[in-house]
């Protein structure tokens, strides 16, 4: 029977679920979950993302309050001819 594996037996094996070493931590707002000191790159990508869903939930409660109309999302051509 033929070796399958091409790992050398030596090896010691690794666990699958072994210790984590960069611990995470919930931002304030408990969106996230970042480490201790996230790169600017992702502050910034983070901060657009809170940016953008306070945006969208403005948005919405300003269609319930009938603010603002809903408007339609696209145009609907429902037609096997068209």
């Amino acid at each position: 029977m033929a070796k399958w594996s091409f790992l050398p037996s030596d090896l010691p094996l690794t666990p699958y679920n072994r210790p984590m070493t960069n611990k995470l931590t919930k931002s304030a707002d408990g969106m996230f979950m970042h480490s201790a000191n996230p790169s600017p790159v992702m502050q910034a990508a983070m901060d657009s993302i809170r940016a953008q869903m306070a945006a969208e939930t403005a948005y919405r409660e300003r269609v319930r309050q009938g603010l603002e109309p809903q408007g339609q999302w696209g145009n609907w051509s429902i037609s096997d001819r068209h």
